[in-house]
């Protein structure tokens, strides 16, 4: 069983900045690429944006994947022309329009990185239209009028960083109003590939052992494995259970190459590894044509 908890206090509009920083400094000391904790090893964290998932009696917080590239920002990384969004928004099933919209908010947050902003908003239009697929347009018109406010402004990136996470919080919150709560956790298993995605094919162009130290994170695919048995179990869609069974084998194949020793740096073999499956799983959720079947 999945439940789906929010937790936000009005603490955050008060110290957003500092969180920011904490959390930063968190990803990169405790996992790596993304961040994730059960709830019984530490005390709750109530000022971040975060989402719980309890799964099996075990509780899982994960913050927004913005955060992560963030830090990879501090150190320089170079985003530009790492992220290709597709312009497709019409998809067979409702994960499918899930998963896509987290991979637009991956995208959409690159863009604004690498200063691509023509890019930035032929993206927006996408999301906006895979937001209406979701039927959650109207909870999210806000969020999105406040994010392009900011970028027309010429607002720094910590104010970016604040308008994109409020984005992402307003998404998963009308999801879990409407009671879909299976929906918000892929969208932010999206966001999570996406990231991936991009953050493998950066470092495979330009490597160094700092910035694919990142990268060493099992947990995370390990998390997302149980949340897939879990949302597999109860879909009653076919093509559905299909795609998620296949992404569920390639999470298997992440797990297995980011399970790597902290007495060596992290390869530049294993970097492109990771960067060839995530192409596959990228394929595979953005194609209406090439749906696995069962």
């Amino acid at each position: 069983m999945i439940k789906f908890k929010k937790t936000m206090t009005e603490k955050i509009n008060q110290y957003r900045f500092y969180i920011l920083t904490l959390v930063t400094m968190t990803v990169l000391t405790v996992t790596g690429f993304y961040f994730y904790k059960e709830k019984s090893q530490v005390p709750s964290v109530e000022e971040d944006v975060q989402f719980n998932f309890i799964i099996d009696g075990k509780n899982y917080i994960m913050p927004s994947p913005v955060h992560s590239f963030h830090f990879l920002n501090t150190m320089g990384f170079p985003w530009k022309g790492l992220a290709e969004p597709s312009p497709n928004s019409k998809y067979e099933t409702e994960a499918q329009n899930a998963l896509n919209l987290g991979y637009r908010s991956a995208d959409g947050t690159v863009l604004l990185f690498a200063e691509e902003k023509l890019k930035a908003v032929e993206a927006r239009s996408t999301f906006i239209e895979l937001a209406g697929n979701l039927n959650i347009t109207a909870e999210v018109k806000d969020a999105i009028s406040a994010l392009d406010n900011a970028v027309t402004l010429g607002k720094d990136q910590n104010v970016l960083d604040d308008r994109i996470i409020q984005l992402e919080y307003q998404i998963e919150k009308a999801l879990h109003t409407k009671k879909k709560e299976n929906l918000a956790v892929l969208v932010e298993l999206g966001a999570w590939l996406e990231g991936l995605h991009i953050a493998s094919k950066g470092i495979t162009n330009n490597y160094t052992p700092g910035y694919a130290e990142i990268l060493r994170q099992p947990h995370i695919a390990e998390i997302y494995l149980d949340v897939l048995a879990a949302l597999i179990h109860r879909s009653k869609d076919e093509k559905e259970k299909a795609l998620l069974e296949s992404i569920a084998k390639h999470l298997e194949k992440i797990a297995k190459i980011t399970n790597h020793t902290h007495k060596e740096s992290f390869p530049l073999e294993k970097v492109k590894q990771l960067n060839l499956i995530a192409i596959d799983i990228k394929k595979l959720i953005e194609s209406n044509s090439d749906l696995p079947k069962k």
